[in-house]
């Protein structure tokens, strides 16, 4: 999360460091992206606190605080939102 903010967390930064650091196969090599998501949809490889943050974050670039799970850490970046439909 240091670096992503102190890199100005772009999405083309962040997507670098997810490649680097990311151990989530199916996300790391999209440099991050878990493509739209609902909040309250089920994904089940999120645990409820990942759910909280990416639910809180308002506005596009903002960072997440680091989620820690039994399975490892979360850092998310809103990339964009649209209204629910």
């Amino acid at each position: 999360r240091t670096e992503a903010l102190a890199a100005g967390a772009t999405a083309e930064t962040f997507g670098d460091l997810a490649r680097r650091h990311s151990e989530d196969r199916p996300t790391r090599y999209t440099g991050g992206d878990s493509g739209w998501v609902a909040v309250g949809e089920d994904r089940a490889p999120w645990p409820t606190d990942a759910w909280t943050a990416v639910s809180a974050l308002r506005h596009p670039g903002e960072i997440s605080p680091v989620i820690e799970s039994e399975d490892g850490f979360r850092l998310f970046r809103l990339t964009a939102r649209k209204p629910s439909q």
